[in-house]
């Protein structure tokens, strides 16, 4: 209990002076962790206080610092969700679990009885916790999400086993100051299991990290879509889709009209709000599995699945309808927004991926530069 009460009061403090990334979510959910700890270590340092103070106090405090302590636990990796759940139904939970041992301490005191249902409760939240993490996605992918899922599942097992063996009559506790075999298995949790799920948490928040500073790599700073050298990898794994399935795939070149009239008109600052707005209107017709991306300066290409190239025409035609529709203004003034759009079709994919995008892409803007020079706000398919 000693070695408990050292190292969980330790990683406290050592949560309490560090500090994470600037990632706002990131930085919530480290400090419910922190203060969850927190709440941990006050729960075995009050349980560990017995020998000197009142066993009632001990036990009903204790036991429910530790169980809200666990719930904050969930709190903490919920809040990386989005949007995260209620987080009331914690504190609801380990509120009913908790008056389930009041009886049992005031009004019939019963250690025995204490002992299963205490073992119980908390492992119904750290099997909760693990269910959680499963049924995350974002969080689910990282590894480090199934390792603090594995030691938040085996401090559950321990428990579990506890309850049985007290229940069995199986080396019961008699009272608070013997401890049996799987009470020196439960307090060794405690004391280790905290330090494991931390460090599992804190593997976790810097995967996520890593994940987020990769999506935001491959992404335009301006638009927020895909840039060009992420829209190469994205469109790769659609054309090797594509070939294995043996789906036809349309490129769709996209040519902002007279942008550089805006720009020089307007100003740079509302060139870039028309670009934003273009692609808005863009993302707005196009489907989950469609690839969008900036292919350069007012320039930008999809990437789609379509079954002919009737379909893809009639895609390129909902795109630029859309971009002539949309509502955009400077100082009360309407901007008219037009874009030019070459279509390049194929139903004879070829397995090298490299050489297939290349040619879709000539072929695309081929179309785009013949669709300018006809006149602007106009898809042409290219031959």
């Amino acid at each position: 209990m000693l070695l408990a009460v050292v190292g969980i009061v330790s990683l406290g403090l050592l949560l309490l002076w560090y500090a994470p990334g600037k990632d706002p979510l990131g930085q919530r959910s480290y400090r419910i962790w922190t203060w969850a700890i927190a709440l941990t270590a006050a729960s075995i340092v009050c349980l560990a206080l017995r020998v000197v103070l009142p066993e009632w106090i001990c036990v009903l405090f204790g036991n429910a610092l530790l169980m809200i302590g666990i719930a904050r636990l969930q709190r903490a990796l919920e809040v990386l969700s989005d949007p995260p759940p209620p987080a009331w139904h914690h504190l609801v939970a380990a509120g009913c679990a908790w008056m389930t041992i009041v009886p049992f301490t005031l009004i019939w005191p019963s250690i025995h009885a204490r002992v299963i249902i205490i073992s119980l409760g908390l492992a119904g939240s750290l099997m909760f916790l693990a269910w959680r993490i499963r049924h995350m996605p974002k969080l689910w992918t990282h590894r480090s999400a199934r390792a603090l899922q594995v030691v938040a599942l085996v401090g559950a097992m321990i428990l579990v086993l506890r309850a049985l063996l007290e229940s069995a009559g199986v080396e019961p506790k008699l009272d608070y100051y013997t401890n049996t075999t799987i009470d020196v298995a439960s307090y060794s949790y405690f004391g280790v299991g905290p330090l494991l799920l931390t460090l599992t948490f804190l593997m976790l928040l810097n995967d996520r990290a890593f994940a987020e500073l990769e999506r935001q790599a491959g992404l335009d700073p301006l638009t927020g879509i895909f840039n060009r050298g992420n829209f190469e990898r994205q469109a790769r794994r659609l054309l090797v889709s594509a070939a294995q399935q043996q789906q036809n795939l349309a490129l769709l070149l996209i040519d902002a009209d007279d942008f550089k009239s805006i720009n020089d008109r307007y100003g740079h600052q509302v060139g870039d709000e028309a670009l934003r707005t273009i692609v808005a209107a863009l993302k707005s017709q196009l489907r989950g599995d469609d690839v969008l991306a900036r292919h350069g300066g007012e320039e930008f290409i999809v990437l789609l699945k379509t079954p002919d190239a009737d379909s893809a025409c009639a895609a390129a035609e909902r795109l630029r309808n859309a971009v002539a529709n949309a509502e955009f203004s400077h100082a009360g003034i309407r901007i008219p927004l037009r874009v030019s759009i070459g279509i390049a079709f194929t139903h004879s994919l070829s397995q090298q991926v490299t050489s297939s995008l290349q040619h879709l892409i000539r072929s695309a803007d081929a179309a785009m530069y013949s669709a300018k020079r006809e006149g602007r706000n106009r898809c042409k398919l290219a031959a």
